[in-house]
């Protein structure tokens, strides 16, 4: 019985023996950064570096120091911090970034082509008359993206495809895995978007779909900025010279353009006889506010003169009481003459503010 006891005993210890050794000889030695790195890193193996996972971008970045430290979308800009400051280099350039879908043609503006019934994927669907849509180039809204996305961070609502923007990570997959190739990676802080990808003749779209783009060049006349640009029937915002000014939104016949802000009409154009008005009002009430203006600047040079005079003299707290009773009733300003202006003024201001915000305005104001 003891025997075959000892014999596995033996063979065990000769196995250990062997891999102690082998371990010894193949031994391949890792860069200490390397593990430092790969343990910063999320560890959501993505792929959204490029590489085939969070070990693979740790090597690669030890490995190649021209190699950036902000590729990690996952990670944002806090990883990328971290991953410099262990290689001993710059950061670079880590704007958060999220996937958007252009297009927003559900079932409530859009037409369908025809009835599928196939396999519910978008892939399938795509290589079946170019799917069930009128617009060839919409969302068909199977869900190939939301069934990639390991975040949850994508849903089809009504038969298109939604990003919750405060989730995404920025991976890519979905932009990968989508047949259509309408999922965008955007900047976090662009509000604005094109939510449209067909390219046909804005005949052709409206027919197909109610929010389509029909290129009729109407955004990038209004954009001041020189970020919209209408090519090949289809218009493009620049992220990196939009101010979010919603101008082109604005502007939008079909609402192809959508905005992650609440887009607010314009100031009304006033008539001339409402300039004069208004600019006669503005001036009155500068007049009136006249006399307090100069006697809280004169108020303001006491203060100072105060603050320069007493800076010294001021060492106890008998001394800032002496100070006060000295000019105290040259600062008093009557709380009648202060309250009783103020709600005028700014009246005056936010009315002025309001209606100065269209541009003619300001310039008809500037001749009355």
């Amino acid at each position: 019985m003891s025997t075959p006891i000892i014999l596995v005993v033996v063979i065990g210890f000769i196995c250990a023996v062997l891999l102690t050794i082998a371990s010894k000889v193949f031994f391949v030695p890792v860069d200490e950064r390397q593990t430092a790195v790969r343990e910063v890193l999320p560890g959501a193996n993505c792929g959204g570096c490029g590489f085939a996972g969070c070990d693979d971008y740790a090597g690669a970045l030890v490995a190649d120091s021209e190699l950036s430290c902000s590729k990690c979308n996952p990670g944002g800009p806090a990883v990328a911090e971290q991953i410099a400051e262990i290689l001993g280099r710059s950061a670079g350039s880590a704007e958060k970034e999220v996937a958007q879908v252009m297009c927003t043609g559900d079932h409530s503006v859009s037409r369908d082509f025809l009835e599928y019934q196939g396999m519910q994927s978008c892939k399938s669907a795509k290589g079946f008359f170019s799917g069930m849509n009128a617009c060839s180039h919409g969302c068909l809204g199977l869900g190939d993206c939301v069934n990639v996305c390991d975040f949850d961070s994508i849903k089809v609502f009504n038969g298109v495809a939604l990003v919750n923007r405060n989730t995404c990570v920025a991976c890519g997959k979905c932009i990968k895995e989508c047949p259509q190739k309408i999922i965008k990676m955007v900047p976090f802080k662009s509000k604005v978007h094109v939510m449209c990808s067909s390219t046909d003749k804005g005949a052709v779209t409206r027919k197909a779909c109610d929010n389509g783009c029909i290129g009729c060049k109407k955004c990038e006349k209004a954009c001041k900025f020189d970020a919209v640009h209408v090519e090949d029937n289809l218009a493009a915002i620049d992220p990196h010279k939009c101010k979010n000014c919603l101008a082109c939104a604005r502007v939008c016949p079909t609402g192809a353009i959508n905005s992650y802000i609440p887009i607010k009409p314009l100031p009304k154009k006033l008539t001339p006889e409402e300039i004069c008005t208004f600019s006669k009002e503005i001036k009155d009430s500068y007049l009136a506010l006249a006399p307090t203006i100069d006697y809280l600047g004169f108020v303001n040079n006491i203060i100072v003169t105060f603050t320069s005079d007493y800076t010294d003299k001021i060492k106890t707290n008998d001394d800032l009481v002496a100070a006060r009773e000295e000019t105290g009733e040259m600062l008093r300003l009557p709380d009648e003459l202060y309250w009783g202006i103020k709600p005028s003024f700014n009246t005056s201001i936010s009315a002025y503010t309001e209606l100065v915000l269209h541009e003619e305005n300001v310039e008809a104001m500037a001749e009355s």
